[in-house]
């Protein structure tokens, strides 16, 4: 997957933290501090996956990198790059994401004194492309920036975050949890306190992801070919989500006296596990004339202009796309003369969570 933009953390002092919600789109900075004009937020919800498996649990490989002058001087402490690590944990671990870090050092003048985020761009995109790893460059803390972070052009494995804002280390703030997240897979998302902004006026306005852009982060590292190899997923089994079912298995308008509907209620969610829905409630409906409906062995009668519910059982666990068939007799009480008898038959509701398509199949009994 490709991007043509460049995700960094841009710090300009037009957006302010205390707006009550974002300005209109058509009012926002038209300038983009990724290297091209586009949208923020509309990119970003384009973005948003919520395919994910939520109960999953990730582990990203990282490795460390604290950049030093030639003679070895000038790098970070061990107590920066611990801060740096907790606050990747602090922005992660509460959406079962977290980190393995190992440690080198690079002793580079040219790196050392570098503080463009083009340049440090085209150092990750050059020099830093093991996909087994998630590579955070961190360049010293010479001077405030403007822009203190960057990650690469072409997705993933590698982000920088150096010198200073607002006087602090921006290793030691959520810059780099923002970095993070653009290596996930997400984009830019202009409203306040996201982590996600461009443009902040203060680090105070840097606080959280949203569950979406969770999802979005957990679906990228479950289908991004360039993370597969740098995250370690660990399936909850005990933990399924919610699911969508319709009815299938629906023959056409006419239904021959005595004649069995094989139904079928399907969950229709593809590719992931699911909470067990329990039961699912059919409706049948004899519009104009009483029928009998036979279901596992059993005869139910149902009235002229009257309903009966019939209660599945789904045990669908978490079987990836469960179909439970439920088979209906029909048979029609004997009308001389009348040959227009109606029926209406629909998937009526399913267990508390689960979303259904309101599936009707009508049609007359000859």
């Amino acid at each position: 997957m490709k991007y043509s933009l460049l995700f960094i953390l841009a710090v300009i002092v037009i957006a302010s933290c205390e707006q009550s919600e974002p300005a209109p789109l058509e009012e926002q900075q038209s300038e983009s501090f990724c290297a091209a004009e586009h949208d923020h937020e509309t990119t970003a919800r384009l973005h948003v996956r919520t395919e994910s498996n939520a109960c999953n649990s990730y582990m990203v490989n990282c490795v460390i990198h604290n950049i030093t002058r030639d003679n070895g001087s000038g790098g970070y402490s061990t107590a920066d790059i611990n801060t740096a690590k907790d606050i990747l944990r602090d922005n992660f671990n509460q959406w079962n994401i977290d980190f393995t870090f190992s440690t080198e050092v690079i002793k580079d003048d040219l790196y050392y004194y570098e503080e463009s985020f083009l340049q440090w761009n085209d150092i990750m995109n050059n020099d830093f492309n093991d996909d087994t790893r998630i590579d955070i460059l961190l360049f010293p803390p010479l001077n405030e920036l403007t822009i203190p972070g960057a990650s690469k052009w072409d997705f993933g494995t590698a982000i920088s975050v150096g010198g200073k804002f607002e006087s602090v280390k921006a290793v030691n703030t959520k810059i780099m949890a923002h970095e993070m997240g653009h290596a996930l897979g997400l984009n830019h998302l202009q409203v306040c306190g996201n982590i996600m902004q461009s443009s902040i006026r203060s680090l105070s306005c840097l606080d959280y992801f949203l569950e979406a852009q969770v999802d979005t982060m957990k679906w990228y590292m479950d289908y991004e070919p360039k993370l597969a190899n740098a995250i370690e997923v660990t399936p909850d089994p005990s933990c399924c989500e919610y699911s969508h079912w319709k009815l299938t298995g629906l023959p056409g308008s006419n239904v021959s006296n005595g004649d069995t509907v094989k139904y079928k209620i399907k969950e229709v969610t593809s590719n992931k596990d699911y909470i067990n829905a329990n039961t699912a409630k059919i409706r049948v409906t004899a519009n104009n004339w009483p029928i009998n409906v036979v279901y596992e062995g059993q005869s139910y009668g149902v009235q002229a202009n009257q309903y009966r519910d019939f209660t599945i059982p789904v045990n669908s666990g978490c079987e990836e796309n469960p179909i439970e068939t439920v088979p209906l007799t029909f048979y029609r009480l004997q009308m001389p003369g009348y040959q227009n008898l109606s029926v209406t038959v629909k998937l009526q509701s399913v267990s508390s969570g689960h979303t259904r398509n309101a599936t009707t199949h009508s049609f007359t009994m000859l």
